[in-house]
């Protein structure tokens, strides 16, 4: 009987520490996602946390950076690899989602032997699973063994076709290996078929920039302007390619975009700034050769680049150093065409 009541205190005590251990890291929890909107810092709080928060610490810690999809892959081979080994039945059915986050830090980390070891525990858990031909792609890949994960990846595709994560590794592989060309032509055949997807639109557009593929790159950019409308960089980038494009009607269409980039927002977008003044001087300085558009470069264009020029002024106004000097030198110079164009 005495022996029995000791084994019920112990329970007891022990039960109640691991319920004030769980509030305490519920608390701390709710602290990081309320001290900071940086996802980075939150990072940090957690891999802080994490170093003397035990395996319920650690837990939370990958569950963060599996949900804001950041890749950070020592902190997960860190405290992900005793996680899966030493608790592996306190996890539960979220087991083999973070083993296999740890694989893939593993992959990222050029681990190979690490890699080896797990990719052969998740093979006999999972034999013939998709999933897993998937991450021997990735291993391929990691190994630098390029045309070998290519063909994994199109053996997968003949099952799946419409798989979207193999179409962005190939697509991956070849902008590695350098075969720009058969990448865009693989973006071109994954865009058919997922035309909603926003950051597949950028990196086309970012390739095609490479590549020189200026029109391209537009016709990418206004894909990602009717997706996101209120989004100013799409705006301000798209009038950049228009502009280096070149032309008095690019000219013109650049500075309507940036102007609306400015009108989505006006206090943090110096660059759509620098672009009105470039546009300014650029139809001002044609306006100056074609005498027939000399009304237009006097009346817009100076008055445009005088209000861009004081904003822009006082932006720099505490700047220090150089750059300032340097900066509102190019400023005054390029104000100089609108005196030739009222003559």
């Amino acid at each position: 009987k005495q022996w029995y009541q000791r084994r019920v205190r112990g329970w007891v005590v022990s039960n109640k520490k691991e319920k004030e251990k769980k509030e305490t890291n519920k608390h701390q929890t709710n602290q990081i996602e309320m001290s900071s909107s940086n996802p980075v810092d939150k990072v940090h709080q957690y891999a802080e946390k994490a170093k003397g928060g035990g395996w319920s610490a650690a837990k939370d810690l990958l569950r963060y950076l599996r949900h804001s999809r950041q890749r950070f892959p020592e902190l997960v081979l860190k405290y992900g690899v005793p996680l899966v080994e030493n608790y592996s039945s306190k996890l539960g059915n979220e087991f083999w989602e973070y083993f296999e986050m740890v694989l893939i830090a593993a992959f990222d980390c050029g681990d190979d032997e690490l890699s080896e070891k797990y990719l052969e525990k998740i093979r006999k858990q999972f034999p013939g699973s998709l999933r897993v031909k998937k991450l021997e792609g990735m291993h391929l890949e990691s190994q630098g063994k390029f045309s070998e994960a290519a063909q994994q990846y199109t053996a997968i595709l003949k099952e799946s076709p419409t798989d979207a994560f193999c179409m962005k590794r190939q697509i991956s592989i070849f902008k590695a290996k350098g075969e720009f060309q058969t990448a865009v032509d693989l973006f071109n055949t994954y865009l058919q078929i997922f035309m909603a997807d926003v950051e597949a639109w950028g990196e086309l557009a970012n390739l095609h920039l490479s590549m020189g593929n200026y029109k391209q790159a537009a016709v990418c950019y206004e894909e990602l302007i009717l997706s996101a409308p209120q989004n100013y960089l799409y705006y301000s980038k798209y009038a950049e390619i228009v502009y280096t494009i070149g032309g008095i009607d690019n000219f013109r269409l650049a500075r309507k975009y940036f102007s609306h980039s400015l009108s989505l927002n006006d206090k943090t977008n110096t660059r759509s700034l620098m672009g009105l003044a470039a546009c300014s001087y650029a139809i001002a300085s044609h306006s100056h050769k074609e005498s027939r558009n000399k009304d237009e470069g006097k009346d817009i264009s100076g008055e445009l680049f005088g209000f861009v020029q004081t904003r822009l002024e006082d932006i720099y106004s505490n700047a220090e150093g150089t750059e300032k000097t340097i900066f509102l030198g190019v400023l005054y110079k390029m104000s100089e065409i609108f005196f030739y164009v009222e003559k």
